[in-house]
């Protein structure tokens, strides 16, 4: 096994070290080598796993230092962590000094004293002009009982060392302007994904919105929202208008009864030109008594992103009239995946004719939930042919026990007999009616 993925290996970075224009060679170590390297590296690195894990420690001579790096590189991001760093470290020498700088590269903190114990070797470390932090790509913190917020003061010395950072995530305490200085003052140019924790309303939310206006290459953000404080239910009309050109992604997700229209108002007035996936996870939602669609609040956002979205979750259980009032936006989606929670309308008369996987998260022991699946298949069925383009609805369980045709007869024999039934039919359309492990009817007779 080591001697055949070293020789894939070398294969396609030989493949790849060839120009187009006359098949001529790029030197080893320049900027076009790493490139066409790390090309070649997504192709082989389920091939060179096994090596990374083999006791033969004579292979590391074949390849030269740079293409080990760039590999090395590659595996660590897909697993996006740098424990994957210590095994190839003790492999052997050379491979110990590639190794070494990856151990930075994706950093999780679910402690407080190991936050301490990381900005004080960074301190030390930049004492003897040393910036391992240079390398960190991605820092996580995640320290849910930090009563005293003694974390937000540690990331603020962290942060001056992070100059390279992508991804942050501090959704386990609220955020603060100062952060927002700090990720600007370092990640401006090169933050693309951005986890946080905020107040939908409030003078200190306007503030927010503005600088995160300024972060030009992001691409992912992920806001989960926090219940506001009495005087903080201000109107956003003074924050400007988000122009976020790269971002393709936006996350809101919130556990509390918190006030949302303020956020999704100043949110329909954005430009978010490469927006293409939503996930609203609004599991608590606020509804005034004198709306008479709960899905109202709802409405400007996606009047404003509906028409451009391919792929959109949705959980909202008091937006029961959304796929009446919402879906007929989503003109290019396709992919859906949504909350079985039960709806006014049937969801299936409502999905967009783009879609082309749905995704149902059931409880399968409520009945208002499997009633809705079922009501969603037959509207499905109804539809005239060719009327979706739909292939695949993938069944989820909310509960302990996964979906699956396998054991579905012994947990809930009356619902496996209906969905069977379904199968067949919607399996007759060219539609896979799949479990949690991608089988469907199908695949199993």
């Amino acid at each position: 096994m080591l001697q055949i993925a070293l020789s894939v290996v070398c294969h396609c970075v030989n493949v790849f070290r060839r120009s187009k224009q006359g098949r001529r060679r790029v030197c080893v170590g320049s900027k076009d080598a790493a490139r066409h390297a790390r090309d070649a590296c997504l192709f082989t690195s389920t091939l060179v796993r096994p090596l990374l894990a083999s006791d033969d420690k004579m292979g590391h001579h074949v390849i030269p230092q740079d293409i080990w790096r760039t590999i090395f590189e590659v595996i660590v991001d897909e697993e996006q962590s740098s424990h994957v760093a210590l095994s190839l470290m003790h492999v052997c020498k050379e491979w110990k000094a590639i190794a070494q700088p990856l151990l930075y590269r994706h950093l999780r903190f679910q402690k407080l004293i190991s936050l301490e114990q990381y900005k004080d070797a960074l301190v030390q470390h930049a004492i003897q002009c040393h910036y391992p932090g240079s390398a960190t790509h991605s820092l996580t913190v995640s320290i849910w009982d930090d009563e005293q917020d003694h974390s937000r003061e540690h990331i603020h010395t962290i942060l001056q060392f992070n100059p390279h950072l992508r991804h942050f995530n501090f959704i386990c305490h609220g955020l603060t302007s100062n952060m927002l200085t700090d990720l600007q003052r370092v990640g401006c140019q090169s933050l693309t994904d951005l986890h946080i924790r905020m107040s939908p309303n409030g003078l200190d939310t306007a503030l927010h919105l503005a600088m995160l206006g300024r972060f030009a290459m992001l691409r992912h953000l992920f806001i989960m929202l926090e219940e506001s404080g009495p005087t903080e239910n201000a109107s956003l009309s003074n924050a400007p208008v988000l122009d976020m050109p790269a971002l393709a992604t936006l996350e809101l997700t919130r556990t509390s009864d918190v006030p949302l229209s303020n956020l999704v108002r100043h949110l329909s007035h954005g430009h978010f030109p490469s927006l293409t996936a939503l996930t609203l996870d609004l599991t608590v939602m606020e509804v005034a008594d004198n709306i008479a669609s709960p899905s109202v609040p709802l409405l400007p956002l996606f009047q404003n992103i509906g028409p451009q979205l391919l792929s959109l979750e949705f959980s909202a259980e008091e937006a029961r009239d959304a796929p009446r009032v919402l879906f007929p936006l989503l003109n290019k989606l396709r992919h859906l995946r949504i909350w079985m929670y039960g709806f006014d309308d049937g969801l299936g008369q409502f999905l967009p004719a783009s879609l082309v996987k749905l995704e149902c998260e059931v409880e399968l022991d409520n009945a208002l939930h499997t009633q809705s699946l079922l009501q969603c298949l037959d509207d499905v069925l109804s539809r005239p042919e060719g009327g979706l383009k739909i292939d695949v609805i993938h069944v989820h369980s909310l509960v302990y026990d996964e979906f699956s045709w396998a054991s579905i007869g012994d947990i809930n024999p009356d619902l496996a007999g209906l969905l069977l039934a379904r199968s067949i039919r919607l399996l007759e359309r060219g539609i896979r009616l799949e479990d949690e492990d991608g089988k469907c009817l199908g695949t199993l007779i």
